[in-house]
């Protein structure tokens, strides 16, 4: 009942309820596809992701792709023609893919080198990125750049603890992508980190 009352103070009465009524739908879903417990925490829940699901929206993107796109909750509620997300965890692609039977978003096992040749509006990487160190990220992202081509990138950055890793993309990004809004700071209930939304531009060609 405390985290009830924590998680109301927090994002309100009636994101807690449907989110709770949605958190117990994906365990159910848990038991048939065996997909992680992180996966259980329903986008009510993550105000974060709801702002970033209202950010790229606001930007008109023909096409979006989410590297750790888990189920789905953020690939879902965007407005795009082209919709592709992509993770580790065969599993959580598998339950994504049920969920989205009758809607055109693409899903597939994989991640950041699955995706070339493409051109792409918008790419949104959040969450997962801070299990991998900056000097890797940086790798990451720079061979990301060089096969595609890619408008706006949406990340985030966590102060404190309860993370591997915590990321200047200032130094990680190519300098030709600039800060466009940050957004933040939101709470996180697991420990006493800070989240930030950080949305970078393509700014020279």
């Amino acid at each position: 009942m405390s985290k009830i009352i924590a998680k109301i103070k927090r994002i309100g009465v009636f994101d807690t309820f449907r989110g709770l009524r949605r958190h117990q739908y994906y365990k159910t879903l848990q038991t048939e596809y065996h997909f992680d417990n992180w996966h259980l925490s329903p986008i009510e829940w993550r105000p974060y992701a709801r702002d970033i699901v209202k950010e790229v929206n606001h930007l008109k993107p023909v096409s979006v792709y989410e590297v750790g796109c888990g189920l789905g909750d953020i690939l879902r509620k965007i407005h795009a023609k082209t919709r592709v997300g992509y993770d580790l965890s065969e599993s959580a692609i598998k339950c994504a893919k049920y969920l989205d039977q009758k809607s055109e978003v693409k899903y597939e096992t994989g991640t950041f080198d699955k995706i070339i040749n493409q051109k792409i509006d918008c790419f949104i990487s959040v969450n997962f990125i801070h299990e991998i160190s900056s000097d890797d990220l940086k790798q990451i992202f720079a061979s990301l750049i060089k096969q595609n081509e890619i408008h706006y990138i949406v990340v985030d950055s966590v102060t404190g603890g309860g993370y591997k890793y915590h990321h200047d993309y200032v130094a990680i990004l190519p300098e030709e992508y600039q800060l466009m809004k940050k957004l933040g700071p939101y709470r996180t209930e697991e420990n006493d980190s800070k989240r930030y939304v950080m949305i970078f531009e393509k700014t020279q060609v």
